[in-house]
C-alpha cells in the first residue's frame, strides 16, 4: 500500500524542518571556564584602575542564592536575616583585612588596591548558578615589591550582561609554598 500524496509531502517537510538550524539566542559573552577567566581579568583590571563603576558591573547583585543560616543561643541551626548573600573580602596596600556584605559596597571598598596582574587561575564551571576558580596574581604599591596574592571565586552568569558576574571573592596574601616531604 502506497502512502497518499499529503501524507508523503507531511513526510518531506517534517524532514526538512529537522535539518534546518534551530535559532536561539546565542549569549554575547563567553561561556564555560574562558568567561570566568574573562570575568576574573576584567575584575583585577578594574580593581588596578580604581574604577569602582567597571568593578559594579563585575558583581552579581543577586548573591549566590543560598539560604543564610546561623547557629542560634540554643545551639540549633535557624534561617538567619541577611540582606545579602554575596561576600567579598579583600586586602589593603598595608595589610588590613577589607571586606563588604553586597556588590555596591564592595564595588566602593574594593578599589584602589594596588596594580593586579594574574598569574594562574583554575575555573570550573559546573553550571551558568554555580562556577569557581582559584587563582593566583600579584598586587604592586608604589614603592613596595609586589606581593604574591590568592583568591577563591564563585561566579554566576548574567543573562541580561551575557557574562558571568562574581558573587564571591575571597583574596588573601599567598604565603610561602608549603614545604615538599
Amino acid at each position: 500500500m502506497r502512502p497518499s500524496p499529503s501524507l508523503r509531502a507531511a513526510a518531506v517537510l517534517a524532514a526538512a524542518a529537522l535539518s534546518l538550524p534551530v535559532p536561539f539566542a546565542r549569549p554575547a559573552g563567553r561561556l564555560g571556564p574562558d568567561g570566568v577567566v574573562d570575568a576574573i581579568e576584567q575584575f583585577l583590571a578594574a580593581q588596578s584602575a580604581g574604577d569602582a563603576k567597571a568593578l559594579a558591573r563585575l558583581l552579581h547583585e543577586g548573591g549566590d542564592g543560598l539560604i543564610p543560616c546561623a547557629v542560634g543561643k540554643d545551639g540549633k541551626l535557624a534561617r538567619a536575616d541577611a540582606t545579602s548573600t554575596a561576600a567579598f573580602f579583600d586586602v589593603a596596600a598595608d595589610g588590613r583585612p577589607l571586606a563588604a556584605g553586597d556588590a555596591a559596597e564592595a564595588a566602593r571598598v574594593l578599589v584602589g588596591l594596588g596594580a593586579r596582574s594574574l598569574r594562574a587561575i583554575r575555573a570550573n564551571c559546573a553550571s551558568r548558578e554555580f562556577s569557581v576558580a582559584t587563582c593566583a596574581f600579584d598586587c604592586a604599591t608604589a614603592g613596595a615589591e609586589p606581593r604574591p596574592m590568592r583568591a577563591s571565586v564563585i561566579l554566576r552568569y548574567d543573562d541580561a550582561a551575557s557574562a558571568f558576574r562574581i558573587v564571591h571573592w575571597h583574596a588573601s596574601a599567598a604565603g610561602a609554598a608549603p614545604a615538599r616531604r
